[in-house]
Formats: C-alpha cells, sequence, structure tokens
C-alpha cells in the first residue's frame, strides 16, 4: 500500500502490478471503440436514409400543334404536398414544371435529364426516390439498333416542353429507352425507387367529346410531316391496338422498383374538373385521373403495399364509373414490380 499525503488529506492508492493496468487498458480501449463505431453507424444510417423526388409536369407545349393541358401543374403540387405529409423534405423535391411557382427550372428535355443526372448524384444507397411524370405522351416509329428492338415497331415517349414536330421522327421527346437509362441510373444507387407515369403512349384523339374531360396522349402522325409516315403510324396504330408492348422502362427492375402507369398499353388518361384542396384551398381543379386517386389512397390507412394500392385503386374506378354513369370505362392502371412491397410513403 503507498500512502499520498497533500496538506492533512490522505488517498491511499492500491498498488496494481504493470501487466493488470495494461490489462484494463486493452479492454476498456476496445470496448469504447466498438461502442464509437455502433453509434457511427447508427449516426451514418441516419444522415443517409433520405427521401428525395423529382416531379414533372408539362401544361403547355410551345412548339407543338396540340391542345395544352390544364392538370400536370396542379398534379405537382398535389403530389408534392402528398410527399411533404408523408415526411418528405421540401428541399429534397426538385420541380420541374411550368406554371408552377416553386418550379426550379422549364420542363425541356435537356432540363428534365440534367435533373435526372443531378438526382442520381446526390442519391446514397439508403435512399428512397420517388418519380413522377405528367402530361402528354405518343409514340413514333421504333428506330431499330442493339438493345431496342419493339414488339410493335413503336417507341413509346414522354413530350417535354419543347417537343417539336419532325419530318420523319418528333424531336426534342424523351423515348422509353431514354427513361429506361435515366431510372436505371437513380435504381442502382438507391434502396428503392417509385416511378409514376401519369400520361399515356399511345392514342387516337386529344380531347374528349365529354365537357371537362381532356386526354392525355398525342396521335404519333401529328407528330410528323412525312406523308408515308404518317399512314404507316396509322397503319400501326390499329394493326397493334390490342397487341401493344408495355413500356419497356420496367422490364429491368425485378425488384426495389415499382413503375405505375396511368394505363394499359391501348388505352388513354384523362384529366378531369374535380374539387380538391390545393395549396390549403378547396376549388374546382383539372387533375390527372391517377393522381387524383393516388392522392386519395395515400391517406387511406389499409393501402399498406402496391397489391392494397392496386385494390383500392380498382375499386375507385369502378365506384366513379358506376357513381357518374359513365358510357366509356376508365383505364386500368398497370403496376411492375413486387407487389408484396410496401408503398414507399409507407417505408
Amino acid at each position: 500500500m503507498s500512502i499520498l499525503k497533500t496538506g492533512h488529506n490522505m488517498y491511499c492508492m492500491e498498488a496494481f502490478s504493470s501487466r493488470t493496468i495494461v490489462t484494463i487498458l486493452y479492454r476498456c480501449r476496445r470496448q469504447f471503440l466498438i461502442a464509437l463505431l455502433v453509434i457511427a453507424c447508427s449516426y451514418t444510417s441516419l444522415v443517409q436514409a433520405t427521401e428525395r423526388a423529382l416531379l414533372i409536369g408539362v401544361s403547355n407545349y410551345v412548339f407543338m400543334p396540340v391542345n395544352s393541358l390544364s392538370g400536370p401543374k396542379n398534379d405537382v403540387r398535389l403530389i408534392k404536398e402528398m410527399l411533404i405529409a408523408k415526411g418528405f423534405s421540401s428541399e429534397n423535391i426538385a420541380i420541374l414544371a411550368d406554371g408552377v411557382a416553386d418550379s426550379s427550372k422549364q420542363p425541356t428535355k435537356k432540363n428534365i435529364i440534367d435533373s435526372f443526372e443531378k438526382l442520381a448524384t446526390n442519391t446514397q444507397e439508403s435512399d428512397s426516390v420517388f418519380v413522377y411524370f405528367s402530361g402528354h405522351g405518343s409514340q413514333q416509329l421504333s428506330v431499330i439498333s442493339e438493345g431496342n428492338v419493339e414488339p410493335d415497331q413503336l417507341d413509346e415517349m414522354f413530350l417535354p416542353m419543347d417537343a417539336k414536330k419532325g419530318e420523319t421522327y418528333a424531336k426534342n421527346v424523351l423515348l422509353d429507352n431514354e427513361i429506361n437509362i435515366l431510372l436505371k441510373n437513380i435504381h442502382s444507387r438507391a434502396r428503392f425507387v417509385m416511378a409514376v407515369f401519369d400520361f399515356c403512349h399511345s392514342g387516337t384523339a386529344t380531347r374528349s367529346s365529354e365537357a371537362g374531360v381532356a386526354y392525355r396522349d398525342v396521335p404519333s402522325e401529328s407528330l410528323v410531316s412525312d406523308g408515308d409516315i404518317q399512314k404507316k403510324l396509322k397503319t400501326l396504330r390499329i394493326e397493334n391496338k390490342f397487341k401493344l408492348n408495355t413500356v419497356s422502362v420496367i422490364d429491368l427492375y425485378p425488384k426495389n422498383m415499382m413503375a405505375l402507369f396511368a394505363t394499359q398499353p391501348d388505352q388513354k388518361e384523362p384529366e378531369r374538373v374535380r374539387k380538391i384542396k390545393i395549396g390549403g384551398q378547396e376549388d374546382w381543379n383539372t387533375v390527372g385521373q391517377l393522381t387524383y386517386h393516388l392522392i386519395l389512397a395515400a391517406n387511406k390507412p389499409e393501402v399498406k403495399n402496391y397489391q392494397d394500392l392496386k385494390a383500392y385503386l380498382s375499386n375507385a374506378y369502378a365506384a366513379e364509373m358506376k357513381t357518374k354513369k359513365m358510357s366509356k370505362p376508365l383505364p386500368t392502371p398497370l403496376f411492375e414490380g413486387e407487389m408484396s412491397e410496401p408503398v414507399l410513403w409507407n417505408r
């Protein structure tokens, strides 16, 4: 026993062997490092787990001989409000939509591609990503090349704001294969991706005869000026009416991905005037058919996974047809992905 004296106080220290002290220090150091590692891993997980979104809506077409749409700008605002209510941070929601105040840029083809690339760069492996398209869709003759063989000889496409009519092919459009690449780049980095397409990719008319209803598709022959190409497109549209293939963006994602299309390949997506609250004010607004019911589904506790969402949409569409005594059937949303996965806003 050693005795240390300091003034009138006395402190005692039990003599330890140097080996005992080293052992104690080693054990303490090891436990301390393990604790630091656990804390660091937990902190990293919390920091990296982020919900991100890219919302694209095109209402007006500057260079196209097509009817403008009223709904996409409302759709984007509704989707943003829904995502924020489900826990998304507004700073992680990028918007490209004409007519929307907080849109960062106009929804041109270049801006859309740049936004996808930025989203991919920022996405981490634990992030969940929501991608949304609203606007006009159409088709054009497929360019046959390696990796791009369309059974119906047609490429589906989304029309950005600066889409233009061309001689044999439309200009500044986003083809299904291009969307495929953009989504694949994000999918390879994220924990889960949900992509929603509220537009048509085949069609015969741009405007419904029903009051207050417009269709989100553009006849493919109206996008080119070459007469022979126009005839071929019309012929293919008729021949493929009941055998169109689905958009190829869905083919490469067996897991951790859900693609939700507004219609089956041979159907048209309507937008309707409905009484709905946007920005805290309830009024009559034009919104897409799928978007409207998707917003309602997000607030239904029984909608836990994509199978539940599919069942909800089916029942909601059937009820709407019966209530409004519609003569024409509503489109059937198309799901591609693992249906047992929790819906993105419930993950």
